[in-house]
């Protein structure tokens, strides 16, 4: 019995030790404290881009490639296609006090552009969960309540 339990108990140290993060580099900046971003459903990124329309520190960003952008984009929409390796030069171009809206066809390049931009001392990321899969977010259709968010902005519930 005791063998099974410390053969049990190995196992388990062995599988926590394992799965534990690997240390970082020693030349990747440390993401600031207060970084943080945020994953928005289709009803939250509509009411969102509602609510923030007329905020002129918001920056829609769509990183799909150019040909995907030409087909439909949304309003305002400028293009860092995360595709090209020159994507970078283009991140260092942005002011970090804005808010940024990113999207991507399915979600999963708009993730790691939040992820870069974040590492990068980027502090108001916005990340369209799935991506346009599910179409473009719409506004609510009424505008009733708010709800504030942990970033301290306020959607409009429906």
């Amino acid at each position: 019995m005791k063998t099974r339990f410390a053969l049990g108990f190995a196992f388990f140290s062995l599988t926590a030790l394992m799965a534990c993060d690997q240390p970082m580099e020693a030349d990747q900046p440390l993401p600031s404290p207060d970084y943080r971003i945020i994953n928005l459903t289709h009803p939250m990124a509509g009411r969102f881009l509602h609510q923030q329309k007329d905020n002129p520190d918001l920056v829609i960003l769509d990183v799909r490639p150019p040909e995907e952008f030409a087909q439909g984009h949304l309003k305002n929409a400028f293009l860092i296609n995360f595709s090209n390796p020159g994507f970078e030069r283009e991140v260092k171009k942005l002011d970090k006090k804005k808010i940024y809206f990113i999207y991507s066809q399915r979600g999963e390049q708009s993730l790691l552009m939040a992820q870069f931009m974040a590492k990068k001392g980027f502090t108001h990321l916005y990340n369209l969960q799935r991506g346009l899969v599910l179409g473009f977010p719409q506004p609510p259709e009424r505008p009733e309540k708010q709800l504030k968010t942990p970033g301290g902005f306020k959607f409009l519930e429906g």
